[in-house]
């Protein structure tokens, strides 16, 4: 059947169209209902597919599979009919066979800009990259004049890995003054060097390019990261002190800026690293990293004591509870973890008898001193295996301070891996009666419930944070909690109940696959506001989005289950 319309219809099929693109489905049903209501045009294959499409819209998915098909059928050289099919199939998450609906679209209308973007979004999402080269392509061909199909077509390129000509189009995107405001032209700047160092391009001369432009780049902390990290490989050192040097300024607590400092100063030996940090804790009196960095690559076990006991005095004292988590990293080395022990051990004893850390302290120590002491032990022999020790000290800083919930939560992890998980679970229940507004310890009282088997009890836990009106089911669904959904399964599976346990992974399995949703809302978004260095590494990312552990936990979890059903 022809695609053609009488006059009146025709104008009655344009405002479907509109009707669609304003999301006034009833409206263009409507409308396509009087134009299928005429007896010469009822089996109209483009009207058919439109009215498909907007029930689609409405949720009416069986009536608008069966009106696309005839549509189709009626008109299979219609690209109107391909594209709607193209439109329904990628509703439903099927790309692959919107991307052969929207090819087919294009046999008969290869200049349709529209389907073209389309199918441009969808093969960069299946990471297509010929394909998504080839359309951007295409499409700038067609537009020119257009910035974002110059854009789309530069990162097609780059994701392809032709660099030469991507940074061909950039050098020549500039020079049509394209870009709009400083900002944009800033992130250009920026987004050339990335190009130029994917190339392979000489640090030399991406420096030169830099500085050539340093007036024009606003963001100065990247244009600093980038300048620094290119002047060690130039081995343009001094240059890349100074850059350091100016970036510790500007953020004292960044760990890469120090080991990047003393590999431009070219300082190889211990006491040579140790001049560098003692120097920035003169500069930077409050920063934490200059002076627990020298633990980590003191080796000399009288030096380390000497500067370990001075950095946990003065945390000790201000009662900073991540100190175990500060110095954690250190317990690799046995010697260390020994000395760390008598430090502490000492202390304890000092604080107990004469309220202070050492006897050569001319302070007497604040009672909460021996508290946080206490609290840190606790921790130490619990990662060392000694829960009998463990339990002796946090019983110790519990009798000391009962309301602390720092204590009855580090308990709770005692007490859990001692195999007493019911005791765990008490702490934690207590510990979110003392503070029903903190949800970080609502969300571990309900880990440590489903740990323990009570799903039940742990929905209700969680459920004095959801929204009033709303149901612990959807609650989860929509804050895509995938901590408590991955810890469910596993606890569904223990109590074999295999058919909750698929429905927790499969629900976490939509998150992710939601992620990758996500995905359209920035390809348009991004390259149309000159954002492309986040963009790519975005894309990048979400490449390696399956690999985030709460997936493994739940696909692992998902392939024991199908396994023990089919044996």
């Amino acid at each position: 059947m022809s695609s053609s319309l009488p006059s009146k219809e025709n104008n009655l099929f344009k405002r479907i169209l509109k009707c669609y693109e304003h999301k006034q489905y009833r409206a263009g049903l409507k409308f396509a209902k009087q134009i299928l209501s005429n007896a010469k045009l009822s089996e109209h294959g483009e009207t058919l597919a439109m009215k498909g499409l907007l029930h689609n819209c409405v949720g009416q998915k069986t009536e608008a599979y069966q009106l696309v098909r005839r549509g189709l059928k009626n008109d299979l050289k219609s690209h109107v009919c391909w594209h709607v099919y193209g439109l329904l199939q990628r509703s439903d998450r099927k790309y692959i066979e919107a991307i052969r609906a929207y090819q087919n679209a294009l046999k008969s209308d290869p200049d349709n800009v529209q389907i073209l973007r389309d199918l441009s979004l969808l093969q960069l999402t299946m990471r297509d990259l010929s394909g998504y080269c080839k359309t951007r392509s295409h499409l700038f061909a067609l537009r020119p004049t257009n910035r974002i199909n110059w854009m789309g077509y530069i990162v097609a390129l780059q994701l392809e890995g032709r660099y030469t000509q991507a940074l061909a189009m950039l050098q020549q995107f500039r020079k049509l003054q394209f870009v709009e405001t400083d900002y944009e032209l800033s992130e250009i700047l920026l987004y050339q060097s990335q190009l130029l160092e994917e190339s392979r391009t000489p640090p030399r001369d991406i420096l030169k390019f830099l500085h050539s432009h340093s007036l024009l780049i606003l963001d100065k902390v990247s244009l600093d990261e980038i300048s620094a990290r290119l002047s060690i490989q130039n081995e343009s050192y001094d240059e890349a002190v100074d850059l350091y040097n100016s970036l510790i300024e500007r953020n004292p607590d960044n760990s890469l800026y120090y080991y990047e400092l003393c590999a431009a100063l070219r300082v190889i030996t211990v006491d040579d690293q140790l001049s560098v940090f003692n120097d920035k804790q003169d500069i930077y009196p409050r920063a934490d990293l200059p002076r627990r960095l020298p633990l980590d690559i003191v080796e000399d076990l009288d030096l380390f004591r000497d500067l370990a006991k001075l950095y946990m005095k003065e945390r000790l004292r201000k009662g900073v509870p991540a100190l175990f988590l500060n110095l954690r990293s250190l317990y690799i080395n046995i010697d260390k973890v020994r000395c760390i022990e008598e430090i502490l051990l000492d202390f304890y004893r000092n604080l107990c008898k004469f309220h202070r850390f050492e006897m050569i302290d001319d302070q007497m120590e604040p009672p909460t001193s021996v508290l946080w002491t206490m609290y840190y032990l606790s921790q130490h022999f619990d990662h060392r295996g000694q829960s009998d020790l463990a339990i002796e000290f946090i019983n110790k800083a519990l009798e000391h301070t009962p309301t602390l919930i720092e204590l009855l939560m580090c308990k709770s992890v005692i007490l859990s891996r001692c195999g007493d998980p019911q005791g765990s679970v008490g702490c934690l229940e207590e510990a979110q009666c003392l503070d029903t507004a903190d949800r970080h310890i609502n969300c571990e009282c309900s880990l440590a419930l489903l740990r323990l088997g009570a799903v039940d009890r742990a929905s209700s836990m969680v459920s004095k944070f959801t929204r009033e009106g709303s149901t612990i089911e959807n609650y989860i669904r929509e804050m895509q909690c995938s901590w408590y959904e991955s810890k469910e399964a596993l606890c569904e599976k223990q109590q074999g109940n295999l058919g909750l346990c698929l429905k927790a992974c499969h629900e976490v399995d939509h998150y992710f696959q939601e992620f990758v949703e996500d995905q359209f809302d920035f390809h348009s978004y991004c390259v149309r506001r000159l954002c492309i260095r986040p963009y790519v590494d975005f894309l990048r990312e979400t490449d390696r989005l399956k690999s985030h552990q709460s997936y493994r936990v739940v696909a692992e979890t998902a392939v024991s289950v199908y396994l023990l059903i089919h044996r």
